[in-house]
């Protein structure tokens, strides 16, 4: 299952994730967690208005061109849907955001003239799934990934850059001062910029790299001959009928992942925003192996659940979650071990009070690698209302804990007012409930659960590792403040991890051999070579 094309989605996000690290090191030194902030405060309100574009529509795409539909008639409906729920996104946040500003105000998360820079990100945003929507059911996976590398390559430079700027306007020593300064007399742009034009400028970044991305996805669309027919009625119907059961808990499910930053803005400040934000972008690290499993997990599994292979279907998510498990409960227990040292080191010492949030969104992480596999088998046997009644209880109960854990009081009652770390709480506590719920309807459609001994073994490793490693740095070895001392300890803790995993039985050398096939890098070049230029490759 961890095939070539599952481990290029993993690469690439992967490369992207740390590029977006260097971006947010730059930031966090020269910006600071107040303009980042009031970017992700802006991002929350245009993503809360979002899910009127996520009905449910994208996942009924890939489900009937996996299952063999007419490729253009497919192509011209979703194409069609997708442009009537854009507009309905854009002229719906518009007016509530205009109404908002005109009657309350922003107070200090954000302004409205960030938060429309920012919905023009999200309009490209879905703009850009016609296209990738297509290449995932088609499983072309070098294509999406090609385009996402395109987004990266524009956004990091252009969000470096206006870090640079930022901190030399308001007259701070930075590399390249002399050349990031007169690239700004071009512009015409002098000193001292507010916060708020420190949002502005990473909302711009984010939107002109994804402008490119987008370009570059209908060229691609185009030069690979992908036909858009008319608008089918009845295809349109059949679309509404996967999508409708999960419309619901689609639209729940993204207003629950955006409602925390939202909630944090609004009770407290855009500096506390940047905090929760920051490190949601470090565990993004941990979240795209199973992001990256999933692309092709989901219509793997609706093929075989189609031709009735039970078995196959066993067999592929046990060995999928395995592999999951191997790599996420390793980087988690980094994450837990390192949280204050990460932060020191990638961002800065003015946001640490992000650690208890950063060790709570690793714990996320690891919950999110099983949760993946259960609820992809369960949409894969076409059980949406399932994911629906799940995704519901999860969500609602992850809305109660936001309101319960984050503000101080609300209309004078009295609540835990936790911040940051009580939207990470509530996260952990809200997606444990859904694992459960989710295992056990995914036992009930394949006779077994789809992990076993392996996930115990894999947790008793690193616990045993952590332990080491506590016992050897601060004693021993002394504290970790640089990168290359963190980079020595990921190093040192893998080896123990895998030594005591091989010791267990658990790694053999068919693994060890499997993993070279698959991280070799001429066999990966000539991969995307062969599928992006148009060749067939299986």
């Amino acid at each position: 299952m961890l095939s070539r094309k599952s481990l290029l989605i993993l690469v690439t996000n992967t490369i992207g994730a740390f590029a977006g690290l260097v971006a947010l090191f730059v930031i966090g030194r020269y910006m600071g967690p107040t303009p980042y902030g009031m970017f992700a405060f802006s991002l929350s309100i245009v993503s809360l208005g979002a899910f009127l574009t996520r009905l449910g529509y994208d996942n009924a795409h890939i489900k009937r061109v996996s299952e063999g539909e007419d490729l253009a008639r497919c192509n011209g409906t979703y194409l069609r849907i997708k442009a009537l729920l854009i507009t309905v996104f854009v002229l719906g946040v518009s007016v509530a955001v205009i109404l908002w500003d005109r009657f309350q105000g922003f107070f200090d998360a954000t302004t409205a003239s960030v938060v429309f820079v920012t919905l023009a990100y999200a309009v490209l945003l879905e703009v850009r799934l016609v296209p990738t929507a297509t290449f995932d059911a088609l499983r072309q996976t070098a294509r999406t990934q090609t385009l996402n590398i395109v987004e990266h390559v524009v956004k990091t430079p252009l969000l470096i850059i206006f870090a640079l700027a930022y901190g030399l306007l308001n007259g701070r020593w930075v590399p390249f001062g002399d050349i990031v300064e007169g690239l700004m007399g071009r512009l015409g742009v002098v000193g001292p910029v507010t916060i708020e034009t420190g949002a502005l400028l990473i909302a711009l970044a984010h939107g002109v790299a994804l402008l490119v991305s987008v370009i570059a996805a209908f060229a691609l669309f185009r030069y690979h001959g992908m036909p858009i027919g008319g608008y089918d009625p009845a295809l349109a119907r059949s679309y509404t009928r996967f999508a409708i059961p999960i419309a619901v808990v689609s639209s729940l499910h993204l207003i629950a992942n955006h409602l925390d930053a939202f909630m944090i803005g609004y009770f407290w400040n855009a500096r506390e925003v940047g905090y929760y934000y920051a490190a949601v972008r470090i565990t993004t690290m941990v979240i795209i192996v199973p992001v990256a499993v999933r692309t092709l997990f989901f219509p793997t599994i609706s093929q075989l659940s189609r031709a009735g292979d039970t078995e196959g279907v066993r067999t592929v998510a046990r060995s999928t979650q395995r592999l999951l498990s191997l790599g996420i409960v390793l980087l988690t227990m980094f994450i837990l071990m390192f949280a204050e040292e990460g932060i020191h080191i990638f961002l800065s010492d003015s946001f640490l009070p992000a650690a208890e949030t950063l060790r709570l969104l690793a714990i996320y992480t690891f919950i999110v690698s099983t949760t993946t596999i259960a609820s992809s088998l369960i949409l894969g046997h076409d059980r949406p209302k399932t994911i629906a009644a799940i995704g519901i209880v999860s969500v609602v109960s992850n809305i109660t804990l936001n309101f319960v854990f984050i503000p101080e009081s609300i209309l004078g009652v009295p609540l835990l007012g936790l911040r940051s770390a009580g939207a990470a709480l509530a996260t952990v506590t809200a997606q444990t409930i859904a694992l459960v719920l989710l295992v056990w309807y995914s036992r009930r459609l394949t006779g077994e659960t789809h992990f076993g001994m392996f996930l115990v073994k894999h947790i008793a490793a690193a616990a045993i590792t952590a332990g080491v490693l506590h016992l050897l740095y601060t004693p021993v070895l002394g504290s970790v403040d640089r990168v290359w001392e963190l980079a020595a300890a990921g190093i040192l803790g893998t080896i123990l991890y895998l030594g005591i995993l091989i010791l267990l039985r658990e790694v053999t050398r068919k693994d060890l051999l499997m993993f070279y096939d698959l991280f070799h890098p001429i066999r990966m070049i000539r991969y995307v070579r062969e599928e992006v230029g148009g060749r067939k490759k299986d």
